[in-house]
Parts: structure tokens; C-alpha cells; sequence
């Protein structure tokens, strides 16, 4: 032993019981001296820091990085002189590779049996723990670049409504320099009072409910003051207890898409108006027409029955009548098409018996036949339905109207032979089908068909070629009734035309009130009278999605002008009573002596609102709060158009 271990030995003599309790310790135990020698060291710490050696007498900077040993020595210092009564610090340490290692160093001092003071150094290992807060840190750091690389808005708020997370999209739209900005802040230090407490109050639901609200579409107000259109989903947040302690949101903006909306509805408008116009000029067209053609062949029908059997001028009578009732055929197929292609075809479905329709087309066809000299041709129908159980749900006129346009082709291109036409069920369709004897169709020409204008040069076509438009219209109202049509044809031996169409037994009267309720919102026209945007954004938004025609007049002039119009059927009145210039009751009143039909809405700030009850009192139908709810509105909707 050399002279300072002899020196050390003397200095600390630690009794034996002392002993056995430091060298059973898990974790380090040093002892230094005022100095920083060390005076004794257990089995822990020499394994901690790697070394075999005995290392009592040696300096303790032997055992740290160099970084760590001026601050530790002074704390040495400090603790002996008692100056600091207890010091804890994080240090790197050597090991046997000499590569850093993290622990916890204690210092406190210590009063030894020859009452002289050291210093107690207490060594805890915290590598692992250390390697992974290094691992979350990093962890975090990964989730925080996903979730700003992701364009949209992402947040997690606690009960109480506070950021615990945002997104950068949240804070640029917050207008603040960074996420951190957010966190213990809500809705509320950001947005308008109203849109905050809009926002607070669907996540209570969240959080009370336990159920996510999907793309709930939100208005926002952004740090320029813009307003801004977004697509929310909120979701309640769970610990692991499975607990509610929040939610998780993420947020879509949908600004431009509004706007498109907004664009395509005008557009839509526009072209719908253009349509109507251009079916009310075909329609007064059809009028014109038709008031001298109902002249014409009516007077002609008169003077052929005043002439003698054996006048010759019946020839020309007959021809008049002929072609006069061509043009008026061919005037009511223009007429058809241009509704077909404008929206405007009506398709009414009801009860009826099928078997009689069917029957009342062979009589009919059975006449034509006779009429046209037809005596060659057989007519034959065919019926699967027994007459007690031919009773169905369809628009009767329409059917009749295809089914009439492929007997007119199957007379006009067949010479001789016979002519079948019926119907089959076919599991839940129905199979409506004419076949023919004739000259048949070529490949060529079968698949443009059912085109408009489409015409075949048959030089065995007996008579008038039309317009074209026969196939094609009858083609269009299969499309109406959900069905699909075809042909099947070979050159010079003859024709099928077909179409299925759904197969639906009668309904009783409640079923079919029940589907008149579902189709009440599609096309019906609103005039809402609104002059705060948020909120009439916010009804348009609604009622667009439902297909219903919005109207928004901007004064109190435009609005009476609007309601007052006879070109305009209004189907309802949306009534924002805080409207600056549109008075509530006497409003009301004068509506009612315009168009008592018209249902007035109210919609009312809150559900107490003073003048509501005058305003029931004046005639208006029903009320709806704000902030409007999608399901709510619906439903007064349907109850008011019922």
C-alpha cells in the first residue's frame, strides 16, 4: 500500500456494520473527501463505472467526462463545506469502453466515527431512461412533422375545450406564430362569441355522447377576418381506461368548393330557366299549332261527312286528314323530347290494371290495322298475369306510350305475318316486349336505334317516314321509369323490341303517401329572407344538398315583387326575424293577403324571442332556432310541405 492509500485508510474508517450496508446498496455509493479523492467506493459503483481495480486514493474527475467535472467539483466543495446541505444532478460517465453513460449523482455530507466530515456521493444508472426520452422526443418529433405536413387542421382539445395539440394549419388560421400559442387557450380567445359557443357545444355532445360528429360542416372566421367554409370531424378522445377526457378533431377547408357550389347552383339555375323558357316557347308553339290543325282536320272531317259517297273531292279530304294529323303527331314528339332533354318529362306512377291497359292497346292497334288495309297482319297479345292479380304500381300513360311507339314501328315496317307484343315477370322486373315479322334492321343501323332523328331508308315502308324521334323518346321515358331498353333484329325476318322496367304490385294508400313525402323537397322553390350571410350560407348550404331551389331576395321590394309574380310558384318562406328590413308581423300579414298558400318559417335567434308569438299569431306556420340544425330543418320541411 503506498502512502496515500495509507493516508486514505486512516482518513475514513467506516464501521463494519456500515460496511455490509453500502457494499449490499443496488446503486453507487462513493465516498469523497473535502477534496474530492475517494475515500471509499462499493462493488455498485466500481461496476457502474466499469473499472476492476481497487480505486480508493484516486481523484473522481478519473471517472467523469470532462464537461461535468468543474461544476461537480464545486459542488463537492459546497456540500463538505456545508454550504449546500444536498445537491442532486444529471452527469455522464465513464464506462469500461469509455463511452458515455447517464446517471443520477447525489451528493449530501456525511459525519464519520472520527468526527470529521466527507461527502456521501450517491450514482443511479439512468441510461435507459434517458435513451427513451430520447426515443419519445424523437417519436414526437415524427408525429408533430406528420401531422403539419398534413393540409389540414388537426387538434386535440381536453373537456373544458383547451389546445392540448394543434397542427401549424390550426395556428395560421388562429393567426399566431406557432402551435405552442394555443395550448391552454379555446375557441373562444379566437372566434366571434356565437361561432365559439357553436364549437363548444358540439364537442360537449361529442364528450357527453361518446359519439363522433363526421364532416359537420362548419363556418370559420380566420385572423384576416375572412369567412371560410370547413369540412369537421370530432371524435371523442379516450385514455387508457377507455375514459372520455377529450377530443380529437380534424378539419377540411372547403372554401373553394363552397364557392363552386355556389357557381354550379347559378349555373344550374341559369340552364334550368333556359330549359323552362324553351319548353314554355315549344309548349305556346304546340298551342299555336294546334288550335288551326284542330280546325283544319275538324272542318275537313265535316265537309267529307256533307259529300256524297261517290265525290270524288273525299280523295283530297282523306289526304288533308292524313297529313294533318301526321304534323300533329309529329308537333306532339317534338314536344315530348325537348321535355325529355330539359328535366321537365312527368313520370306519375299509381295503381292500375295492367291487363286492361294492355287490352285497350290491342283494340286500338287491332282498328289502326283495319284502318291502314292491313288485312295480311295477325295482332297478338300475350298476358302472364292472371286478370285478379295484374293490379301494379307504375305511370300507366307512359308504358302505353312506349309500348304504342313499337307497335307503330312493327305496323309500318311489316308486309305480312304476324305481330306479338305482351309481357313476362321476370324475378322482380317486368319484360315488355313486340315482336314482328317484318323487314328487319341491319347491323349496322341497330345500334344507333335509339338515337334521335335516326332514320332508316326501308323501301318497303308503307308510310309516313316521321321525324325520327319515336325510338328516341320512348328510349328517354324507360330511362324516367329506372328501366332499360333493346332490340333485337335479323335483316328480312323481323324485330324485337323490349324494355324492363322494376315490377312493383299495387301499393295501399299509405305506402304510396309515405314515398310522396321522401320526393316533397326535390325542385320545390324557397325564397329566404335573410340578410346576415353566415346564416343564410348556412341555409343554402342545407337546402341545396336536397336539391331545392333557393331564392334570396335583397330588399323588401324584390321580395313582395317575387311572391307577388304569377311566373313564380314559391313553395315556401324561410323568415329571419332579425332582417333589418323586413318588418315580422305586418310582414306576415302581407304575405297572407298576397298568397295565403304560401307556409311562412320563422327563424328565430332564440326560442324566447318576444314577438314570436305575434308573428304565429299573424299567420306564420311554424319556427326553427338558430343555430340551424341539418335534421331539424328537414323535417319542418317535409311537415310543412305535406
Amino acid at each position: 500500500m503506498n502512502d496515500l492509500e495509507s493516508s486514505a485508510s486512516h482518513i475514513f474508517e467506516p464501521d463494519p456494520s456500515l460496511v455490509e450496508l453500502l457494499e449490499s446498496a443496488s446503486i453507487g455509493i462513493i465516498i469523497l473527501s473535502g477534496e474530492g479523492m475517494i475515500l471509499y467506493a462499493n462493488p455498485e459503483s466500481l461496476e457502474l463505472f466499469g473499472v476492476t481495480r481497487d480505486i480508493v486514493g484516486n481523484g473522481f474527475e478519473e471517472l467523469f467526462f470532462f464537461d461535468s467535472v468543474t461544476e461537480t467539483k464545486k459542488l463537492i466543495t459546497a456540500v463538505f463545506k456545508g454550504s449546500v446541505f444536498q445537491k442532486q444532478q444529471i452527469i455522464r460517465i465513464k464506462n469500461k469502453e469509455n463511452e458515455p453513460i447517464w446517471g443520477v449523482l447525489k451528493l449530501s455530507p456525511l459525519q464519520h466515527i472520527h468526527s470529521e466530515k466527507v461527502v456521501l456521493c450517491q450514482i443511479t444508472n439512468i441510461s435507459e431512461l434517458k435513451d427513451y426520452e430520447e426515443m419519445v422526443a424523437k417519436q414526437s418529433h415524427l408525429l408533430l412533422e406528420l401531422i403539419n405536413s398534413i393540409p389540414n387542421n388537426i387538434f386535440i382539445k381536453n373537456k373544458q375545450g383547451e389546445f392540448l395539440l394543434a397542427n401549424v394549419w390550426v395556428s395560421k388560421l388562429m393567426g399566431v406564430n406557432s402551435p405552442q400559442d394555443l395550448l391552454g387557450k379555446t375557441d373562444f380567445d379566437f372566434h366571434p362569441k356565437k361561432l365559439a359557443k357553436k364549437y363548444f357545444s358540439d364537442e360537449q355532445e361529442v364528450i357527453r355522447t361518446g359519439k363522433a360528429k363526421i364532416n359537420i360542416i362548419e363556418q370559420v372566421v380566420d385572423s384576416e377576418n375572412n369567412r371560410r367554409w370547413y369540412s369537421t370531424s370530432k371524435l371523442p378522445l379516450k385514455d387508457n381506461k377507455g375514459d372520455i377526457v377529450g377530443i380529437m378533431g380534424i378539419g377540411r377547408d372547403i372554401s373553394n368548393w363552397v364557392k363552386e357550389q355556389k357557381a354550379l347552383r347559378k349555373a344550374k339555375i341559369k340552364a334550368e330557366r333556359a330549359d323552362q323558357l324553351k319548353s314554355a316557347f315549344l309548349a305556346n308553339l304546340s298551342h299555336e299549332i294546334r288550335t288551326p290543325l284542330n280546325g283544319i282536320l275538324g272542318f275537313s272531317q265535316f265537309l267529307k261527312q256533307s259529300l256524297p259517297e261517290d265525290d270524288k273531292k273525299h280523295k283530297y279530304i282523306d289526304f288533308i286528314l292524313a297529313n294533318g294529323k301526321q304534323l300533329l303527331h309529329q308537333i306532339s314528339d317534338i314536344i315530348d323530347i325537348s321535355k325529355i332533354d330539359s328535366g321537365q318529362f312527368p313520370i306519375y306512377k299509381r295503381n292500375f290494371n295492367l291487363n286492361e291497359m294492355m287490352a285497350e292497346l290491342e283494340f286500338s292497334f287491332r282498328e289502326k290495322a283495319k284502318q291502314l288495309g292491313l288485312y295480311d297482319i295477325r295482332l297478338h297479345l300475350e298476358s302472364e298475369l292472371k286478370n285478379e292479380h295484374c293490379d301494379i304500381f307504375n305511370d300507366d300513360l307512359r308504358i302505353k306510350q312506349v309500348l304504342s311507339n313499337f307497335l307503330d314501328n312493327a305496323i309500318k315496317f311489316t308486309q305480312k305475318g304476324e305481330i306479338v307484343f305482351g309481357y313476362i315477370i321476370v324475378g322482380g322486373s317486368m319484360r315488355f316486349y313486340v315482336k314482328d315479322t317484318g323487314i328487319g334492321i341491319s347491323d349496322e343501323n341497330i345500334q344507333s336505334i335509339f338515337d334521335r332523328f335516326h332514320q332508316v331508308d326501308f323501301s318497303l315502308a308503307r308510310k309516313y317516314e316521321g321525324a325520327g324521334l319515336g325510338l328516341a323518346i320512348a328510349n328517354g321515358i324507360v330511362r324516367l321509369l329506372n328501366g332499360e331498353i333493346g332490340v333485337k333484329s335479323e335483316l328480312n325476318k323481323g324485330s324485337e323490341f323490349y324494355f324492363i322496367i322494376p315490377y312493383e304490385k299495387a301499393r295501399s294508400t299509405t305506402s304510396v303517401l309515405k314515398e310522396s313525402v321522401e320526393s316533397l323537397l326535390k325542385n320545390k322553390r324557397v325564397v329566404v329572407v335573410d340578410d346576415m350571410k353566415e346564416s343564410y350560407d348556412m341555409l343554402e348550404i342545407i337546402l341545396f344538398q336536397n336539391e331545392i331551389e333557393v331564392i334570396h331576395p335583397k330588399n323588401s321590394n324584390s321580395f313582395f315583387e317575387c311572391i307577388s309574380s304569377r311566373q313564380n310558384k314559391i313553395d315556401l318562406i324561410i323568415m329571419n326575424m332579425q332582417t333589418k328590413w323586413l318588418d315580422g308581423c305586418s310582414s306576415i300579414q302581407k304575405i297572407k293577403t298576397i298568397n295565403s298558400r304560401i307556409p311562412v318559417l320563422l327563424l328565430l335567434a332564440e326560442l324566447k324571442s318576444m314577438n314570436k308569438e305575434e308573428c304565429m299569431a299573424a299567420g306564420a306556420n311554424d319556427f326553427i332556432v338558430a343555430p340551424v340544425n341539418h335534421d331539424q330543418l328537414i323535417s319542418k320541411l317535409k311537415k310543412l310541405f305535406i
